[in-house]
């Protein structure tokens, strides 16, 4: 079996896979920036976007004056606009220099945001130490990124039980505020008996929260769970509900195991059409055993039926690259 295929349950999956300050820096902003209005004029307070993206150039000014003041939020804006290059260039230095400013006032989110930069020697020769330093401050003060990120140091380093139970710790205090990819985690926890004993259902409960987030990882997860019975009564309609759902998102598994569900359902009958149409998606994005698949479907269709089916793949892959 292709190894893109090989685990039914995905494992642990890093909550800031990210390798630039950039990524992380524009999903903060998009989930922070709405929830606390920057002390600064009431002119910027009244349109003060929630997308760094959509920051007018006049409003930045204002920023940088607040940052001056010493508003420890909007040092932590002015550090990221530097971070992601926005109006002013990509500056690290400056950005290091605006985030420990806040940062030592205490504002989470700059000593989150710094953590990244410190981790990923962005700026500043990369020092995880001091990256954990940060974010464990972050986290005290119940930022729910920097206790995923503390979580998955945990969770993916000593591997031992102490370091489980401080990720399993973690992972909920940040899966109870809602992030989806640390209920993914506390999930698998959950599932694998890691910091807590064994339970299927928590670990169904906390997938089909981050699905509801729309995680792939998640959807792909209970998607198996649902097509092959495990811990829930085996449903092939809700199977194929997530399954699309991950698919969409860019999940090959998802994508290859469309295919199998369709090939081999049986409720209410197989629909060969429909899984050569996956298995062809699968194949034109490099999984290998979709060709095998396919060669075995080939024969039990007319050809209309088959180039139907290879349409229908390539108006599905047209589609997705379109939203990317």
């Amino acid at each position: 079996m292709d190894r893109q295929n090989k685990r039914r349950i995905p494992g642990y999956t890093g909550t800031s896979n990210v390798t630039s300050v950039v990524k992380i820096t524009i999903f903060l902003i998009t989930l922070v920036v709405t929830s606390e209005i920057l002390a600064v004029p009431k002119t910027l307070q009244n349109s003060l976007p929630a997308d760094i993206d959509e920051i007018p150039q006049d409003s930045v000014e204002l920023i940088k004056q607040a940052a001056s003041r010493g508003e420890p939020k909007a040092q932590y804006l002015l550090g990221t606009l530097y971070a992601v290059g926005r109006f002013y260039g990509q500056d690290y230095s400056l950005a290091i220099h605006w985030l420990e400013k806040s940062a030592s006032q205490g504002f989470p989110d700059a000593l989150f945001e710094l953590g990244i930069l410190h981790f990923n020697g962005l700026g500043t020769p990369t020092n995880q130490l001091e990256a954990q330093r940060l974010w464990n401050m972050a986290a005290q003060q119940g930022h729910m990124f920097a206790q995923a990120r503390l979580a998955d140091l945990y969770a993916f380093g000593q591997r031992d039980t102490a370091s489980y139970k401080k990720a399993f710790s973690l992972y909920s205090a940040a899966a109870e505020q809602g992030y989806a990819p640390a209920q993914y985690n506390l999930g698998v926890m959950y599932q694998k008996g890691r910091g807590v004993m064994p339970n299927m259902q928590q670990a169904v409960k906390w997938w089909r929260k981050a699905a509801e987030s729309n995680y792939p990882y998640a959807q792909l997860n209970l998607g198996v769970l649902y097509d092959e019975g495990t811990g829930v009564k085996k449903d092939h309609q809700v199977a194929r509900r997530y399954y699309r759902s991950a698919a969409q998102q860019g999940d090959l598994r998802a994508v290859f195991r469309l295919g199998k569900l369709h090939e081999n359902c049986d409720e209410p009958a197989p629909d060969l059409e429909q899984a050569y149409m996956w298995f062809t998606i699968a194949a034109k994005t490099g999984i290998n055993d979709a060709a095998q698949h396919l060669r075995q479907i080939r024969p039990r269709l007319t050809s209309e039926k088959i180039s139907q089916a290879r349409h229908a793949a390539d108006n599905w892959l047209k589609r997705y690259r379109d939203n990317q």
